[in-house]
């Protein structure tokens, strides 16, 4: 991640002859995809690289600041074209308040 990838994460799969593997997958920016071949080559057993480029929708996000008796919790709300989607708060803050 410091190297500039946006997130990692890899699937267990079955490949041919029914041996287990590892699908290992990196979202970057297209000018890190150097590094992160790089990283790859160097740090696993891979012996390629594939490529896909993929376009990103996110949603437009405002935060607001709750108070409750247990204290103040930060809500994220998501909205799409203007409107209300979902509103979500940190488990971490919320842990810490209980």
């Amino acid at each position: 991640m410091e190297a500039g990838a946006n997130d990692v994460f890899y699937t267990p799969i079955y490949m041919k002859k029914n041996r287990s593997g590892m699908l290992l997958q990196v979202l970057c920016a297209a000018q890190a995809a150097p590094e992160m071949e790089a990283i790859l080559f160097r740090e696993t057993t891979t012996l390629g690289v594939r490529y896909y480029p993929l376009t990103v929708h996110r949603l437009e996000r405002q935060f607001i600041q709750l108070e409750t008796k247990w204290g103040r919790l930060r809500l994220n709300m998501a909205l799409w074209m203007g409107t209300l989607c979902s509103v979500l708060q940190s488990m971490k803050i919320v842990k810490r308040l209980l």
